[in-house]
């Protein structure tokens, strides 16, 4: 780590160290360039810290738990507890590791480190404001890539506090298993936390607006896993807005209000809003250098990430959806390579997504109607679990995986998944898109038996008629 007290002089001016902002360094001092990497918080940023990483540790061990007490159709019995000190301190080894791994590497490849807040002074120049008692250093570079990422979005009147109304981010650091839990909000961040606390033995009100779970995901997929959910005890509240709050003296009480002005009220421990996430700007001074985020504070950029400023580039989160850290890690290279003067540009047809519920979602490319708005003429191929003998062997026959082909070039444009290890099986779809394979050339590839992959094989089958 930078250790002088002096101005800064740098090739690359990177604000953010999480996926994007890291992998972007790295890919830069690969390229040859000097890099100056500046973090406010923590390597590694939300994902490592309260995001991606502690989120699937604990979702991974308690879907472990649950998976082994209800094996009894296999002939597992099981009673087991859950020791909730230990498990956050499991889950927090793990992050610190992930924090060290990053700086190190950053280190080996000789990045300038920096610890504290980037405000711009001008298009090639910038201040340090290190935590105290550091003094103020300036920084003068010749590009620069904004990387700070988003926060939990907060609702008028329900500020988080930290104790009562809280962020995913808090719900990830309790040191103690709330008795009733309340969840604000039933897109992907809530359903994760909602399945997550369930297992871990929480009473769980989810509280939705809208009249389903999963809003940006297509019905069959929403249907089947609202219904594993409430099989969990997850209780849903469908077209309610919550209007207010109250605390008594061991439990908050929230207030809903449905469309036709009845209100209805949920007793519980804590209350977590998960009703998205809100890109971070406002520590940069984007007015010094005349650069102005969207009506909804994304930094617009063009395929290489280049913001209105020639010089500098914004990535990941802060410059739109989808708000993933792949596709944050994937800019970064591409801005990299983009101020190497290489000739990339970014590509968001074959960005999978991934839900960590219960069973697991993973789409890419377009569905079935997104492809039919567009004036493609369409072939599916849809394949449920339980047509496998591996889901079988596993003890999880739910789910399915839908292919969406072209119908006249057989070329992969789509694909859902929903069911066990979704989130890994959505890779091969998203590389036939990438390389435009046909749905022919995915059923003639040998897929291992018995694996849950041949799913993929069998639904391109389907889909090209064979």
């Amino acid at each position: 780590m930078e250790n002088n007290n002096g101005p800064i002089s740098t090739d690359l001016l990177i604000i953010g160290s999480g996926p994007g902002g890291h992998e972007a360094a790295l890919r830069a001092s690969q390229l040859g360039l000097d890099v100056t990497l500046a973090e406010m918080n923590k390597y590694g940023g939300v994902c490592v810290h309260s995001g991606c990483m502690p989120s699937k540790a604990l979702i991974g061990a308690t879907n472990l738990a649950y998976s082994m007490s209800h094996a009894e159709n296999m002939g597992i019995t099981s009673s087991h507890s859950i020791d909730f000190t230990q498990l956050n301190s499991w889950k927090n080894g793990i992050v610190s590791q992930l924090e060290r791994q990053i700086e190190k590497m950053c280190l080996a490849k000789k990045i300038n480190l920096l610890h504290g807040a980037i405000t711009f002074l001008t298009t090639t120049s910038a201040r340090l404001t290190p935590p105290s008692p550091h003094p103020l250093r300036d920084i003068s570079f010749k590009h620069a890539i904004i990387a700070t990422g988003s926060r939990p979005t907060e609702l008028s009147g329900f500020e988080f506090d930290s104790n009562n109304i809280i962020s995913s981010k808090t719900a990830l650091s309790l040191k103690s298993i709330p008795e009733k839990l309340v969840i604000v909000g039933a897109g992907y961040i809530g359903m994760e936390l909602s399945a997550l606390f369930a297992k871990l033995g929480s009473h769980v009100d989810v509280i939705e607006l809208q009249h389903k779970i999963l809003p940006n995901y297509e019905d069959d997929i929403s249907k089947l896993v609202q219904k594993h959910s409430e099989h969990i005890g997850i209780n849903f509240h469908f077209g309610e807005s919550v209007s207010s709050w109250s605390k008594s003296k061991s439990r908050i009480t929230i207030t809903t209000t449905t469309p036709t002005g009845d209100t209805h009220d949920y007793s519980c421990d804590k209350a977590i809003v998960a009703v998205g996430r809100t890109p971070v700007t406002e520590t940069l001074d984007l007015d010094a250098i005349s650069l102005k985020p969207d009506s909804h504070g994304f930094i617009p950029v063009d395929n290489q990430c280049r913001t209105s400023i020639s010089n500098i580039f914004a990535i990941g989160d802060v410059a739109g959806p989808p708000m993933l850290a792949h596709k944050a890690s994937m800019e970064g290279k591409i801005a990299a390579e983009a101020i190497s003067n290489k000739n990339v540009i970014s590509n968001n047809t074959s960005v999978p997504s991934v839900v960590f519920t219960t069973p697991e979602i993973g789409t890419v490319g377009l569905t079935k109607l997104q492809a039919e708005e567009e004036g493609l003429d369409v072939s599916i191929g849809k394949v449920p679990y339980s047509a496998l003998g591996r889901a079988h062997l596993t003890n999880e026959p739910i789910g399915f995986v839908r292919i969406v082909s072209e119908a006249s070039t057989g070329s992969v444009i789509g694909g859902q998944i929903v069911g066990p290890s979704a989130s890994e099986l959505i890779a091969e779809i998203g590389l036939a898109i990438q390389s435009k394979t046909t749905t022919s050339d995915l059923a003639n590839t040998i897929h291992a038996h018995p694996t849950f992959s041949e799913l993929i094989a069998t639904a391109a089958r389907i889909a090209s008629n064979r």
